[in-house]
């Protein structure tokens, strides 16, 4: 399995590594997904995405714009959306 994250996804995922003693990112992840299936209500607490296909525009701006507009999400998950966004193939030229 690959996933793709941005480079603040990988660094938050080093601190948790080092603060909780993980012996690798692999291992945080195996240990996030025995959380996830012992509670899973956790998920419930994190704010959807509220799109399963692709966007209709291409524009990145519009996109987070949008986001923000709903007072759902907070700064942190704005720029991470944004991060994200940015290295999705779907908005290269």
């Amino acid at each position: 399995m690959n996933v793709s994250v941005s480079p603040d996804d990988i660094s938050f995922a080093d601190r948790l590594v080092n603060k909780y003693n993980f012996v690798s990112r692999s291992e945080l992840i195996r240990h996030i997904f025995r959380v996830l299936r012992h509670k899973p209500q956790v998920l419930a607490d994190v704010p959807p995405v509220p799109f399963i296909s692709a966007p209709k525009g291409q524009s990145i701006r519009e996109i987070i714009a949008d986001f923000r507009k709903t007072g759902k999400y907070s700064q942190a998950f704005l720029k991470s959306l944004e991060a994200g966004l940015k290295t999705s193939d779907y908005f290269k030229p």
